[in-house]
């Protein structure tokens, strides 16, 4: 069972989309003497349905018989019951490669449907504690395999001095609470008036209202929007910023907060979901709850008062990212596989 069928997000760097996983994860498997296939590259749902739909069926005759199919609680959800269901249908072995701290949201909101998934699946995966203990509390196996980073590119820079030039790198979108952040930093620039805001990422509906809410705020020469940033330009952003500020509503095991306790940002962030499984307060980065810009910015001002704990919590999640590092969870990934393809099918 050399051959592995990955149905996922293969966006590339096109359409301000960042590297996915199933992408990250199609490399490594194919340096480990793989045959893997990945679908799809389409975002719209109807093409990306039926390349996927034609990517299982094609693969099936080539004698392909696992397939690694990644799992969201977003409106995909439906798309990814039907992928598990056609390649039960095919006799593949199916494994859920879980993503998104919105699933135990789908789960209840469709329990049917998940139950299905998840019985169906021959293995279970999750990136994070938080997805397992919700997989198991369901009564279902799950395995927990942590997501992929290549280290080597996220050198770590040990801060000698914390500046108030911050980082927020997300999507605009409501799960990602852009307004949050600029309310935060607003309560910031109160106490330090010479901070500045750099945030980036691509537009998925709440752009145009985080830029207006800025002026509103008076925070025109305060904060700048570069939009979608490849890694170049993450890695530039990342030298002339110091704190990390994330205050995500919703999310699991963000791959920007871990990039950027490699590279020694310190992270202050809200703790929905997974969060708390990745970083622990005032041990790894700050927390606070979600929507709370009032919490958001007294830890920034904890901040710039107490270096010396910051770069201890720098210091400390350097190591808490190099467990992502792809010489960490390469392994993990072929040892699973190596496993699963002994079991009969």
């Amino acid at each position: 069972m050399k051959e592995i069928l990955i149905l996922g997000n293969f966006f590339g760097n096109k359409n301000d989309r960042p590297t996915s996983q199933a992408e990250v994860l199609l490399e490594v498997l194919l340096e480990n003497g793989y045959k893997a296939k990945g679908s799809s590259k389409y975002i719209f749902p109807l093409p990306r349905f039926i390349d996927q739909v034609w990517t299982l069926l094609f693969c099936r005759l080539k004698n392909y018989k696992l397939v690694i199919i990644e799992f969201y609680g977003s409106r995909a959800f439906y798309l990814q019951f039907l992928h598990v269901f056609l390649a039960k249908v095919l006799r593949y072995k199916v494994i859920l490669d879980l993503h998104g701290g919105s699933i135990p949201k789908r789960f209840e909101q469709s329990p049917c449907l998940s139950r299905y998934c998840f019985k169906k699946a021959d293995l279970i995966k999750a990136p994070s504690g938080y997805l397992q203990e919700f997989v198991e509390s369901k009564g279902f196996e799950c395995l927990l395999i942590e997501n992929i980073i290549d280290l080597s590119q996220y050198p770590f820079n040990e801060k000698k001095h914390f500046r108030p030039r911050l980082l927020w790198m997300r999507a605009f979108q409501d799960a990602y609470d852009p307004f949050t952040a600029l309310k935060a930093f607003r309560l910031f620039l109160d106490e330090v008036p010479d901070a500045h805001l750099t945030m980036a990422g691509g537009d998925l509906g709440q752009f145009e209202a985080t830029r207006r809410l800025s002026v509103e705020l008076g925070l025109e020469e305060h904060v700048s929007f570069p939009g979608y940033v490849d890694h170049r330009q993450k890695m530039a952003l990342a030298e002339e910023c110091d704190v990390f500020l994330c205050s995500n509503k919703i999310d699991n095991t963000p791959v920007s907060m871990i990039e950027m306790m490699a590279l020694g940002l310190l992270v202050v962030s809200t703790n929905p979901g997974g969060i708390p499984y990745l970083v622990e307060h005032q041990k790894t980065a700050l927390l606070s709850e979600t929507g709370d810009a009032h919490a958001l910015a007294d830890n920034l001002k904890l901040v710039m008062q107490n270096l010396s704990l910051a770069s201890q919590m720098t210091k400390r999640a350097k190591e808490v990212a190099h467990r992502f590092d792809v010489s960490q969870v390469g392994p993990k990934w072929c040892d699973t596989l190596k496993t699963l393809r002994a079991t009969r099918s």
